[in-house]
């Protein structure tokens, strides 16, 4: 009588927990998602409008290098890089038209731009170039 009075209370236990235990899992072993209380509804909000491509994150790249080449009818500077790659870059604002009327071929510039999506490159600021210092203090020497 006591074996049978254990078998039936395991076997109440496994069913009560068991229950609990395997009532997540779908036929197919996919886990169900947790049931949560009703959330009341959020009155709609008007629709935000799409970022212009404008605000999207602009890659603007930085070359050092001397120029090859400027033509001022077409709004382009050539640039040669130490390694022999040479970058052609497109003026399309007034104001950096006019900064490249003022330079030289043959000067060592260092010029930023960033590629639009036709592929070509738009300068944005073009500079002499100016060696970095050396790091060292002059005139200090430890003894």
């Amino acid at each position: 009588m006591k074996k049978m009075i254990t078998v039936l209370g395991c076997m109440m236990f496994l069913a009560s927990f068991g229950g609990f235990l395997f009532a997540a899992e779908t036929p197919t072993g996919k886990v169900k998602p947790p049931v949560t209380s009703a959330t009341p509804a959020k009155p709609a909000t008007p629709a935000t409008p799409a970022k212009p491509a404008a605000e999207k994150k602009v890659n603007i790249q930085k070359v050092t290098g001397e120029i090859t080449s400027i033509d001022t009818t077409a709004n382009t500077l050539t640039i040669k890089k130490e390694d022999g790659t040479e970058v052609t870059l497109n003026a399309t604002t007034p104001k950096v038209q006019e900064e490249i009327k003022k330079l030289s071929t043959g000067k060592k510039v260092t010029a930023l731009y960033k590629e639009t999506k036709t592929g070509q490159c738009a300068l944005i600021k073009v500079s002499e170039y100016k060696e970095k210092p050396s790091g060292k203090a002059k005139g200090k020497e430890k003894k």
